[in-house]
């Protein structure tokens, strides 16, 4: 079976070495295979992919993802009928946003991730990431505001869905991950949430890590 790594940022990294590979020792010991894609927006391939998910969020990256998926499926190096996806903070978007409008997965992991931008954006007073990714503020908010939210798509999520989140996280707050809980409870989905009390934007604390 594939599970699928999405990494934050969304400028994060992905190398090939032994080391990050560590931190998965207990999924791949268990049998599973991890992959990590290098979807446009990530760092290391030069500056015009460095850009080229500005303004399309959720929708070509995503897509970049999903062309991983089916490479490996078609070369048998992994059973792709069997996918989950997991990710931290803009990978923790990613696995919601891959859950809510795709097929594709049949789990995921979403930890300290958000649903809607302009709410993260006004609710801790950080301009940056939507201003950075997808446009000047507007007001009233347009089409190009809301394109890439998972909030108007939660209904979408009928996998099984596991929740994290630090209940001090000052960039994703908390609240992303309980409007999600609610709305999927309320719709009989299988959903969890678990709050680490003192966590902010990730899990620092090595009790924490372990679970």
């Amino acid at each position: 079976p594939l599970l699928v790594r999405v990494h934050g940022g969304p400028a994060g990294d992905v190398t090939a070495t032994r080391s990050p590979a560590v931190r998965h020792r207990h999924l791949l010991r268990a049998g599973y295979r991890v992959f990590n894609p290098a979807f446009r927006g990530s760092l290391g391939f030069g500056d015009a992919f460095l850009g080229a998910n500005i303004g399309c969020q959720g929708g070509a990256d995503l897509e970049d993802i999903l062309s991983g998926i089916e490479y490996l499926g078609e070369t048998g190096r992994a059973d792709v009928d069997r996918v989950g996806i997991f990710g931290g903070s803009f990978g923790g978007y990613m696995t919601l946003r891959a859950l809510a409008v795709t097929d594709r997965f049949r789990a995921g992991v979403a930890m300290f991730g958000f649903v809607s931008n302009r709410w993260m954006t006004l609710e801790t007073g950080d301009f940056t990431y939507e201003t950075e990714y997808i446009g000047p503020l507007v007001w009233p908010p347009n089409e190009e505001t809301f394109r890439g939210d998972v909030f108007p798509h939660l209904e979408g999520i009928r996998a099984p869905l596991l929740l994290l989140h630090g209940d001090q996280d000052p960039i994703c707050t908390l609240t992303q991950s309980k409007v999600v809980l609610h709305a999927l409870e309320r719709l009989d989905r299988e959903v969890g949430l678990v709050v680490y009390p003192g966590e902010g934007h990730g899990f620092r604390k090595k009790a924490n890590q372990r679970d």
